[in-house]
Order: C-alpha cells, then structure tokens, then sequence
C-alpha cells in the first residue's frame, strides 16, 4: 500500500529542550502519572460541556460547537451497573452497594464475562443480556480528549475524560442493528471518520484510507468537534443529552507543537438489539 499523504499542518519548532523539560512537558500531558494528581472528568450538564466549573455550550443557529478537542483515545468501552442498596442485595452483593459494577471489552479477565471484581456477568440478574428487567448493566465508554482554548487557539495544558452513556456510544459508532445511524445525527462519529478519511487521501484505495483514518484516531491524531444535543422518547415527554463529535481533520505530528487557530445518570432508552 502506499504511503498515505499527510494533510498539511503549519508547526512551530521547538528549540533547546532541557532533560527537565521533557519531565514537564510529559507531567503535562499524561505521560507520566504524577502522585496526588487528580483526574479531570468532564461531565454533561444540560446543554453544556463542563471542564470542572466551566462550561462550554455551542450555538446551534450558527452550527458553533461547544468545543474542538483532539481526540487522545477512543472510548474505553465496558458494561456497568450502578449498584443501590437494594439492587446490591436482589445481586447477594451487598458490598457493591453506592458503586459501579463494570467489564471492560478489552480486558482479557474481564471481556463482559466477569466485572473488575471477579463476579460472573452471566449470573448476574441485571446482565445486559437479559430481556424484561426494568434494570440492566448499560453499555458505556470513557473518551479522553485535549480540548483547544476557543479564546488562544491553542491546545489547553490537560487531558479531560467523558464518560458516555449509551446513547452517547451509540452517537459515536451505531449498533449491530444499526451501524450508520447515531442516537441523534443520521451519521454517527465513525461514519463521518470514515468519509473524512476518504475524502482526506482521494489518492489512495477508499478501504485503506478509512484503516489508515482508523490508525490515525488510536494515534490520537484527529480532531474533533464536540456537541451537545437533544435526545428524547418519541412522545418527546423525556429528554436528555447526548455528546456528539464530528472529525474535522487528521493531524500531522511533527518534531513541532501543532498551532491550532455520583455517577453519570444513563438515560433509560429502550434499545431491544443490545449488547451492542
């Protein structure tokens, strides 16, 4: 396969770099893990992106996002459940009571077979795989994102993580049922990735321009825009947000600095074709 051109990217040469510097800089940005650290969780409120007490809210008449990040990972998918006390003992779990169960995907002792903790999924009777329960174990994932300063243009000094309920996983790539569609946008997050990537390197074969788009993302290289919108039950009596991104470029990554002008509450939807 040939080599993928990269998108052009204006960068600033970094220049007399100390040993203590790269300390810094990787402190900065996650790569290193500093003791007493605290870890940023964004969160959805209303219409509005929080970063701690900060909010970030688009304007849907002019199509303005609420932010554009660089998107670190993709979600870290994984099932969980939050446990009250009277689930906890219905589960003869009385330990997990006020706390998550979870099993994330790609964990090979955890794989939606067994929780963090060692409990089998299958016996639980709030597997997700169990049909006519008024609760069940959701489908989630945590997204890390860089955000960009909207008044610099510059990327901010920290890593932020949001967690997706499931509507918001379904926003970022279907379900089996339905592998086009979001929960709110008639394209969800991989589609548009996909035909960004397309129309990215025209030059090279459609397939292997979506890989090297899907490469990109698990670089961290592409940059999105993030949204927040209205998701509601037919009758439109319920409502609740959903995060939604769009890819609007794949990075280049250069020897530069790239310049660039209680729980969660899951929204109780009826989705008959998950997991997932």
């Amino acid at each position: 396969m040939p080599a993928a051109p990269k998108p052009s990217q204006k960068t600033v040469t970094v220049t007399s770099v100390s040993e203590t510097d790269y300390t810094v800089f990787l402190r900065n940005h996650g790569g290193i893990e500093e003791a007493g650290t605290s870890f940023l969780r964004a969160k959805l409120d209303g219409a509005a992106i929080m970063l701690d007490d900060e909010p970030f809210v688009g304007n849907p008449k002019t199509g303005t996002a609420a932010l554009v990040a660089r998107i670190v990972s993709p979600p870290k998918q994984y099932q969980a459940f939050w446990f009250d006390a009277e689930s906890a003992e219905h589960a003869d779990r009385p330990e997990k009571a006020d706390s998550f169960c979870k099993s994330y995907f790609d964990e090979p002792t955890q794989a939606r077979k067994f929780s963090s903790d060692g409990a089998e999924c299958d016996k639980c009777p709030f597997s997700p795989w169990l049909r006519d329960i008024a609760k069940r174990c959701q489908w989630r994932g945590d997204l890390a994102f860089q955000p960009i300063d909207p008044d610099s243009g510059l990327y901010r000094p920290d890593i932020w993580t949001i967690s997706l309920s499931t509507t918001g996983m379904i926003e970022w790539q279907g379900t089996n049922r339905s592998p086009v569609k979001g929960s709110v946008s008639d394209l969800n997050t991989m589609q548009k990735l996909a035909r960004l990537a397309v129309a990215t390197w025209p030059d090279i074969e459609p397939e292997s321009a979506v890989v090297h788009g899907l490469t990109e993302l698990a670089l961290g290289n592409v940059l999105m825009e993030m949204r927040v919108l209205r998701g509601s039950t037919e009758d439109g009596a319920r409502t609740w947000p959903v995060l939604s991104l769009t890819p609007t470029e794949f990075l280049e990554i250069t020897a530069g600095i790239a310049e660039i002008a209680g729980p969660d509450t899951i929204a109780a939807v009826d989705i008959d074709d998950l997991p997932f």
